[in-house]
């Protein structure tokens, strides 16, 4: 079970499109990627992300043992959403999974 996991929503065009675009991104970083219909599972080594699709927006949760894990898992995270994302993005806001924000 993680210990720290965070979670924020983007909404973005063409989600379809850019979910795809972002797990190939991700492809090196995990060890593998399940999908469940809406949503994508990454496993990496100490943690994974799950990146569900929800008709407009992304919700993505990252979930890992370790907070220097987290962070990291974050912010590759965050670099390949900017890097794929066909529009402009607002700024991504990270939120513990309790709704609190992170400090």
């Amino acid at each position: 079970m993680a210990k720290h996991i965070s979670e924020t929503f983007v909404s973005i065009p063409n989600s379809d499109r850019t979910i795809d675009l972002l797990c190939a991104a991700l492809r090196c970083w995990s060890f593998s990627t399940t999908t469940n219909h809406s949503e994508r599972l990454l496993t990496f080594d100490d943690g994974r992300v799950i990146i569900t699709n929800l008709d407009g927006s992304l919700h993505l949760r990252v979930e890992a043992e370790d907070p220097l894990i987290l962070l990291g898992m974050r912010s590759v995270l965050q670099a390949a959403l900017y890097k794929v994302a066909t529009s402009m993005l607002p700024n991504v806001e990270w939120h513990r999974a309790d709704g609190e924000p992170l400090e």
